[in-house]
């Protein structure tokens, strides 16, 4: 057997070609992420935003600073009691959840 057919003399060899492609592929779904999780694609609210009109309570207190599970379902309460928020500031009249909590959160709650 001829060593020189077993060593490429190829600056970019096989392997390394795909595993530039596999790089490529990789950045390329990374870049679109946002994109393919979107509301055009799914319907739903893209990842980190909450909709505290239609969250369940495991939702809230996942995606919300500073709100655990009681606090969530204390949200879900006073929602089901008092109907849908009409203003995000209205989450101070929930136990437990005051302004502070409100601003943390301000960006990535919605209403509808």
């Amino acid at each position: 057997m001829n060593n020189q057919t077993l060593i490429s003399t190829d600056p970019v060899s096989t392997p390394a070609r795909f595993s530039l492609a596999n790089a490529f592929a990789l950045a390329l779904i990374l870049a679109f992420a946002p994109v393919l999780t979107s509301t055009a694609l799914y319907g739903a609210e893209p990842v980190g935003v909450v909709n505290i009109n239609t969250a369940d309570a495991q939702t809230l207190a996942e995606r919300l600073v500073g709100v655990g599970l009681s606090r969530a379902e204390a949200i879900v309460r006073y929602r089901e009691e008092h109907g849908r928020f009409v203003a995000v500031e209205e989450l101070t009249a929930v136990s437990g959840i005051g302004p502070a909590t409100v601003e943390r959160n301000r960006a990535i709650v919605v209403l509808e």
